[in-house]
């Protein structure tokens, strides 16, 4: 039987533990696990973590292997979004190679309605989705990053 659900050890990415975080952390990720199963759930399919919880750290050595790869393609470097939602403990990046997560979300914006939950746009995510249950400044359902 293939994996259903995100686990809390599955999204903390062993970048740290719960009794080391914050209470406010904490409850985003409370928040954010039993949403995204959900949805999991509905769209009938496991998705790996690609990106879950991140310390500062995590994130700034994130964005300089981005910005590495940017410089080597001729492109401008990004800046550092200090706002992630992931340094809070509400945000993940699921797998979406295929981009069939994509498409169904697209065919079912009413389940991410529903559950409260927002996406990066999908050009800004070639092989995964971005998904947050705190709303951008935007309050789009899908914002630019």
């Amino acid at each position: 039987m293939s994996k259903k659900y995100i686990s809390v050890d599955e999204y903390l990415m062993g970048r740290a533990t719960l009794t080391a975080l914050s209470p406010t952390i904490v409850a985003n990720i409370n928040t954010l696990i039993p949403k995204i199963n959900d949805l999991l759930e509905k769209f009938g399919q496991y998705r790996a973590v690609n990106s879950g919880l991140r310390t500062m750290e995590d994130h700034v050595r994130i964005y300089a292997n981005i910005n590495k790869k940017r410089r080597e393609q001729g492109r401008a470097e990004l800046n550092i979004p200090l706002g992630s939602k992931h340094l809070s403990g509400a945000a993940v990046d699921l797998e979406d190679k295929s981009g069939e997560l994509k498409r169904w979300l697209l065919e079912n914006v009413q389940v991410l309605e529903d559950l409260g939950l927002y996406c990066e746009e999908f050009t800004h995510t070639p092989s995964w989705v971005h998904i947050q249950h705190i709303p951008p400044n935007s309050k789009r359902r899908f914002f630019k990053p």
